[in-house]
């Protein structure tokens, strides 16, 4: 028989094996990898739509980890977020990169506004914090349901289908609320 499917750690568990690499740890940031390195991937690839970058963001976000993993807070995020967000982050940096080439494919540009949410909470100027207020405040306008799927997607890492279910509601619906959210808070953004 093969072998049974192992549960995922606990946060704590994570935030340990985060602590190890910190310490110089290569086992400990195999075993990261090993874990979320399909995250990475995907998150990169839906990013920039394509497999080439999205293998490079991955490499990339994993070198970054091996060099950053001191700098983790555990107050600010779970150990998956913070992968994500990182993951994100290095992902629309290479989207701009490449909207800036002359030769740049158009239909690979992404609309990065979907992202912006989770490049605020990444900043700590006072100008940053007063847009994080501003935020939060235009996230609390919306439908409970937009909201929740909003958190979920952006600040705890969730993919649609973990959402889904967090939410107990079909993935389309789950898929629907995100598009709607992001919609409504782009309204709200622009409507000043």
């Amino acid at each position: 028989m093969g072998e049974s499917v192992k549960e995922q750690p606990p946060q704590l568990e994570w935030e340990t094996t985060l602590s190890q690499v910190a310490l110089g740890s290569e086992p400990a940031l195999r075993r990261l990898y090993q874990e979320f390195s399909a995250l990475v991937f995907s998150v990169a690839l839906k990013v920039l739509g394509d497999k080439r970058e999205a293998e490079e963001i991955t490499q990339d976000v994993f070198a970054k980890i091996w060099r950053l993993a001191s700098s983790y807070d555990k107050r600010k995020a779970s150990v998956k977020s913070w992968i994500v967000m990182m993951t994100r982050s290095a992902s629309i940096d290479k989207l701009r990169k490449r909207a800036r080439r002359p030769d740049s494919d158009s239909r690979n540009t992404y609309d990065v506004f979907d992202y912006q949410l989770q490049d605020v909470y990444e900043q700590k100027s006072p100008a940053q914090e007063r847009a994080v207020s501003i935020l939060q405040e235009k996230l609390e306008s919306l439908r409970p349901e937009y909201r929740a799927c909003l958190e979920l997607a952006y600040f705890k890492g969730y993919s649609q289908k973990e959402i889904a279910s967090a939410m107990k509601v079909p993935e389309g619906t789950a898929k629907t609320y995100l598009r709607r959210g992001l919609l409504r808070l782009r309204q709200l953004f622009n409507s000043k």
